[in-house]
């Protein structure tokens, strides 16, 4: 199992995590993503490595 954090700016509630979240779930093959407003991060495990499509739209992630 792989643990991936990634930096999130923008988010200021918890909508704003599940929408987050729901669009990482929608992207890549994980087992969980926490995503988190007050800390500005998603913790992801997945099987494997997420590739560079995580790093691809700093600005815009739902155009991953």
């Amino acid at each position: 199992m792989i643990e991936t954090t990634v930096k999130i700016d923008g988010m200021m509630c918890g909508m704003c995590e599940a929408h987050v979240s729901d669009v990482i779930r929608s992207k890549f093959n994980i087992k969980k993503v926490s995503a988190s407003h007050s800390k500005g991060q998603a913790v992801i495990l997945s099987d494997g490595p997420l590739g560079y499509r995580l790093h691809r739209n700093r600005r815009n992630p739902a155009a991953l």
